[in-house]
């Protein structure tokens, strides 16, 4: 099977997304539970989250985001992805705190 998507796959899952409400405390729950039934350890854990982040900013759509850090798929390695992931959380939490102090 391949690993790419035809242009109707691709059309088809962007309308779903784009349809759909980012819930991550949702997301975060499917993905404990698939964690907790396979019997995951946390280090099988952590290894299955960072090479999920690997795929994720090795994909065509990163391709800017990694050259503006003088980095490749070919050249990013687990010590640029976990630093890439460190950076990108600090900047969600920030965003996330500010978003929560402008409801109370």
């Amino acid at each position: 099977m391949s690993d790419k998507l035809n242009r109707f796959q691709k059309r088809n899952i962007e309308e779903f997304v784009n349809n759909q409400e980012k819930n991550l405390d949702e997301m975060q729950q499917h993905i404990y539970d698939m964690i907790t039934l396979y019997g995951l350890t946390n280090a099988e854990t952590a290894a299955l989250l960072t090479s999920v982040m690997i795929q994720v900013l090795k994909g065509d759509n990163n391709k800017e985001y990694l050259e503006r850090l003088n980095l490749t798929p070919d050249t990013l390695g687990l010590k640029a992805t976990l630093l890439i992931q460190e950076i990108l959380a600090g900047e969600y939490a920030k965003e996330f705190a500010k978003k929560e102090e402008g409801k109370s």
